[in-house]
């Protein structure tokens, strides 16, 4: 009751929040009382604000890192932030499962996955400098959060925290690195884990008709953006590997053409010859296990809103090993926030480094003993 009376109460106050409201919102729309502020989102937002022009305004913004990053804990944050910044692809496995032991171990807490995904998408940034660094990336880590998760639930929530971004994606307002990591992980996994990437395009598929019938359009405008975006940006070099895949059965091939029909060429081309594109930028998951069951076809009302590049060289384990810490001395310097709206554009995250060590004038004498 305090809750709902504060969001009514105050929803000029919470439209801002964007469409992570909207998200978590569906979480507990089956709630007697959250079901009739559901209703009046759909049906009568004027009776919310008379602002407020219904749910695709808030699907439409954004929501800051900041009210993202309090959808988990500050020392997840902190884990996160190392794992993303230190760890290096090849020597992640040990961290990992560290962090599965530690966060993921009871059954509850297979809905912090989606949370994390969210954090990972929206805060984590990375710099020019870490983009072309053997450090772990982002789509790398949410691989392993989907292919580590057991729960249909939770992996439905999960998928849906990849893509959340492209429903109504609109690049003036929105930024690429959004939207990166979803169409990194299926176009790095359909050489060696190809179960990942049929299963995340027939969920693009799906969620397109699902997610809100009654603004389909806008829905699948807002996916049709992205893939426009991605391709204009050359974050893959196309869309053919993903696509055209013989890897792909043939129903979700057949799904794909219906779907994005402006993406697909008129005359085949031979996908086995664009697999030429992947053998330099692929990744290899030994350790990686799909869950014994996915079942695409159950789209749930969890989200109706009508009710690896190069086999890494894993080099051996040294006292100076970057690691997890279980005590307060790990100190992680985390994004600033002096770009409070919120994101930076693509052109400054792409040329984003990181300051260099200030030099410093070292004593005369010590200077002359070093000559």
């Amino acid at each position: 009751k305090f809750v709902i009376g504060l969001i009514r109460e105050r929803f000029q106050d919470i439209i801002p929040l964007g469409r992570d409201f909207i998200r978590l919102l569906q979480n507990v729309a089956r709630i007697p009382e959250f079901h009739a502020l559901w209703k009046d989102i759909l049906n009568n937002p004027k009776s919310l604000n008379p602002q407020f022009t219904g749910v695709f305004q808030m699907l439409s913004i954004r929501t800051s890192r900041h009210f993202i990053a309090n959808r988990i804990t500050p020392d997840i944050e902190t884990k996160l932030h190392f794992l993303t910044s230190s760890v290096k692809f090849g020597n992640h496995k040990k961290y990992q499962d560290w962090f599965q032991d530690r966060y993921f171990a009871t059954t509850e807490s297979q809905s912090l996955r989606s949370d994390v995904i969210r954090y990972i998408i929206n805060a984590i940034h990375p710099t020019n400098e870490l983009l072309s660094s053997d450090i772990i990336p982002r789509w790398a880590i949410l691989g392993w959060l989907l292919t580590s998760c057991t729960n249909p639930v939770a992996l439905t929530n999960a998928k849906l925290a990849v893509f959340y971004d492209w429903l109504c994606y609109d690049a003036s307002r929105d930024n690429i690195m959004n939207i990166e990591p979803g169409i990194l992980v299926m176009y790095h996994s359909i050489k060696n884990v190809p179960m990942v990437t049929s299963t995340c395009l027939d969920f693009l598929c799906r969620i397109i008709k699902n997610f809100y019938p009654k603004g389909e359009e806008k829905i699948r405008m807002g996916v049709h953006n992205s893939l426009k975006t991605i391709l204009d940006k050359q974050v893959i070099p196309n869309l053919a590997p993903l696509f055209e895949s013989p890897k792909l059965d043939r129903d979700l091939r057949q799904m794909i053409r219906e779907n994005f029909k402006e993406f697909v060429p008129t005359t085949p081309t031979s996908a086995t010859a664009t697999f030429g594109l992947l053998d330099h930028n692929h990744f290899h998951v030994e350790d990686m296990k799909m869950p014994n069951k996915i079942n695409n076809n159950n789209i749930s009302n969890s989200f109706n809103l009508d009710v690896v590049e190069k086999k890494p060289t894993i080099t051996p384990e040294s006292d100076d090993c970057p690691r997890f810490s279980d005590d307060d001395s790990l100190e992680i310097k985390l994004e600033s926030d002096e770009d409070e709206e919120d994101d930076v554009p693509l052109a400054k995250v792409r040329l984003k480094e990181k300051p260099g060590q200030e030099k410093c004038e070292l004593p005369a004498g010590l200077k002359d003993s070093l000559l």
